[in-house]
């Protein structure tokens, strides 16, 4: 889960932010650096300005959005599954009564070529000698 801002504020060295990337996980450790400024340490030891950069060295140097690609460690295990989304409520039939009546479509006599609206079949056969192409 992202980080959010009152999240952002309570971060302090000695916390473990994690992250699923590609089907794999990858942690990065808080850790205090010079002038009180936090640092974010890889587990391959490389160390970061911001979660942004070290979310785009996990990414290969796309770039990255930190607070949304790392979230805090909790301790907690993480499930290998993504949590069951509820089945959808299938639609209801509506009734003949209810449903909307279907109206034929306007149709050309030469060529068979239906329409939406009656105006576009005025406008095919004042023009028939250039749209209108008899069914074969």
């Amino acid at each position: 889960m992202a980080i959010d801002a009152t999240q952002r504020k309570a971060i302090a060295a000695g916390q473990t932010l994690t992250a699923k990337y590609k089907g794999t996980q990858y942690s990065v450790q808080v850790i205090a650096g010079e002038g009180g400024k936090l640092l974010y340490r890889l587990g391959d030891g490389r160390e970061f300005k911001s979660p942004s950069s070290a979310g785009s060295a996990v990414m290969g140097g796309s770039a990255c959005n930190g607070w949304r690609f790392w979230s805090i460690d909790d301790g907690a295990p993480r499930s290998a599954a993504k949590p069951a989304k509820p089945a959808a409520k299938p639609a209801a039939k509506q009734s003949a009564a209810k449903q909307p009546a279907k109206t034929e479509r306007p149709r050309c006599d030469a060529c068979g070529k239906t329409f939406v609206a009656a105006k576009q079949l005025e406008h095919h056969r004042a023009n028939a000698d250039r749209l209108c192409r008899p069914a074969a």
